[in-house]
């Protein structure tokens, strides 16, 4: 996320609140943005 930030990309959860994150049933956090395109990239954390 700090990274996107830098790099002025926006992302949101998935209520739609611009620039966090949001913490899925299962513990993973997980952010949302588009490409381009307009297509949606789900971002998952990789927990192990």
């Amino acid at each position: 996320m700090e990274f996107l930030k830098s790099k002025n990309v926006n992302f949101q959860n998935w209520p739609g609140e611009e620039g966090t994150t949001n913490t899925h049933p299962d513990e993973i956090k997980q952010i949302y943005l588009q490409d381009p395109d307009g297509y949606w990239i789900e971002i998952n954390e990789n927990k192990l």
